[in-house]
């Protein structure tokens, strides 16, 4: 017998719920989380599909076997209402990915165009802002005229004020020749249109020591000291100005020179660029190159020094302007001057053949070597030497005022300062010497470096050796065989930088394995004073 149950229990009071109470649950529309309008669909978005066709709503409290639905079939309606409920959430979350990716692009976009932008500020800052005039020398070749060279430092700072004084108009003047419109050009540029500059740095590229000396050879300077302060005047005229000594090397100071104009035609806020180079074929090269690669016509002017402008050069030969009264408008000259005999007055500032200023300098420690290793000289260390005179006849005396001409060519007046020939009577003492006489007799002896090195000695008439002696090849020979004598200071440390031929000193013991002083000799310590190395070397590949 069947127990009849009731819709409301005894003791709990439950309800349980029927079949149409489950049916009226799962019409109901679950809330949607995205809140987009309902599709076009007649079916509402989230409603749950219809129930399978033939399918009746479950009863739980009837069995099977009565016609309801299959617990199958209820799954089946949960999942396609599942379904419809999530998929409306994918669509939505592709098109998120697809307009987060278009974000992204067009961030990337705004970026380009933000770096574009501040890029062409600075562009336009720069242009805005104030010019640069740029002076660059080549100072072998463009040299200063003597009369400032001679007043040192005050020399040099009026030489700086002459040539910024005149830079505006000679740079109008050329860049008004080059316009579409050129306007006749005059040589004088009272009436030339004036240039803006703006601020102006003047750079120097010079061999200090080689044009040092060339200029005392030529007698354009009384004094290292002088030429030395005139630089010194030039770089204190204005904080912008500097002068650079490249040192020895053929092509220091073109290197330099090059380097920094193509620095300077590339910056834009350089409006004018003086090239003080019209000597010098080798800058050719690099205008045509920096002709084709940046605006270097709208910035070039050359500065001539010398009258004829380089062939090289011709080319730009509107643009080459010349400072009124500050360059040399010819070349070095060497002074011949001989001493005078059988009561001839001697002949002064003769010139001989023009010659550029190529020399090598020495470095410092050169100098100081030559200083060191004189110092150390002992009457030992100095063997005799013989000094010949033409027809034997003795040298004739010069008086204090009377200028000659070394065996270098060097040209040599009135004694200096530091020491050198300290007064004339000690000079005509030693040039008195008869050709028997020793060099340990000569008062002041010979300078090494003078006399042997191809670039001289620093010191000029400051140099307590003589530079007065007239040599013949045959006396030179031998001075170079006393001087590699004597060790070179700096080749226990390996820091001369002049091979063992182009040193003056010596490397090594200039007898070799037949060196007779044995443990006295002073290249005993030098590891390779004697050739064992080479000797070892030579063993070794044998």
């Amino acid at each position: 017998m069947r127990r009849q149950t009731s819709s409301a229990s005894a003791t709990g009071g439950s309800i349980t719920p029927t079949a149409s109470g489950l049916s009226g649950f799962f019409d109901q529309p679950f809330p949607s989380p995205i809140g987009q309008r309902p599709p076009r669909s007649s079916v509402p978005l989230n409603s749950a599909p219809p129930p399978p066709a033939g399918a009746v709503a479950a009863d739980p409290r009837n069995g099977a076997g009565n016609g309801h639905a299959e617990p199958g079939a209820a799954a089946a309606h949960h999942l396609q209402a599942l379904t419809a409920l999530l998929g409306p959430l994918a669509a939505q979350t592709e098109e998120i990915h697809r307009l987060r990716a278009e974000v992204e692009l067009w961030r990337g976009e705004w970026q380009r165009c933000d770096r574009e932008r501040r890029r062409l500020e600075a562009i336009v800052n720069a242009k805005s802002a104030e010019p640069v005039g740029v002076v660059l020398i080549d100072g072998d070749g463009l040299i200063f005229l003597d009369e400032h060279l001679r007043k040192g430092f005050a020399g040099g700072q009026q030489a700086a004020r002459a040539l910024v004084a005149s830079l505006p108009k000679l740079a109008g003047g050329v860049f008004a020749l080059t316009s579409s419109a050129p306007s006749p050009r005059t040589d004088s540029t009272d009436d030339a249109p004036t240039h803006e500059l703006g601020a102006v740095v003047v750079n120097v590229f010079v061999n200090k020591s080689g044009l040092g000396h060339a200029l005392l050879r030529s007698g354009s300077i009384p004094s290292w000291g002088v030429y030395d302060a005139f630089w010194q005047g030039f770089s204190a005229a204005h904080e912008l100005f500097s002068v650079t000594d490249v040192g020895h090397g053929k092509e220091a100071t073109d290197a330099k020179v090059r380097e920094h104009l193509r620095l300077y035609v590339s910056n834009r806020q350089c409006g004018t660029v003086f090239l003080g180079a019209s000597h010098d074929n080798s800058y050719t090269s690099v205008l045509q190159s920096l002709e084709t690669t940046t605006p270097l016509l709208s910035k070039l002017v050359i500065l001539k020094g010398y009258t004829d402008l380089a062939h090289g050069l011709k080319q730009y030969a509107e643009r080459a302007v010349t400072v009124p009264d500050l360059f040399r408008s010819t070349r070095l000259a060497e002074k011949v001057v001989t001493s005078p005999t059988n009561g001839a007055p001697p002949l002064a500032n003769s010139t001989a053949a023009a010659a550029e200023v190529e020399e090598e300098a020495p470095s410092q420690e050169d100098e100081e070597a030559q200083a060191t290793a004189s110092d150390n000289e002992s009457d030992n260390e100095v063997q005799v030497i013989e000094w010949e005179t033409p027809g034997n006849a003795p040298l004739t005396p010069l008086t204090p005022q009377t200028p000659y001409r070394t065996s270098r060519g060097s040209y040599s007046g009135p004694s200096g300062r530091g020491g050198g020939i300290r007064s004339a009577s000690a000079r005509v003492s030693s040039l008195l010497a008869t050709p028997g006489e020793t060099v340990r007799n000569l008062k002041p002896r010979p300078c090494h470096t003078f006399y042997l090195s191809p670039w001289g000695c620093k010191n000029g008439d400051g140099c307590e050796y003589a530079h007065h002696y007239k040599l013949n090849e045959e006396q030179t020979e031998e001075l170079a065989r006393l001087a590699k004598e004597i060790i070179c200071p700096y080749v226990r440390t390996k820091r001369c930088h002049f091979s063992e031929d182009e040193c003056v000193y010596g490397h090594r013991c200039p007898r070799g394995e037949r060196c007779t002083f044995g443990e006295t000799c002073r290249f005993k310590d030098l590891p390779n004073g004697h050739g064992e190395a080479d000797a070892a070397a030579a063993a070794a590949r044998s």
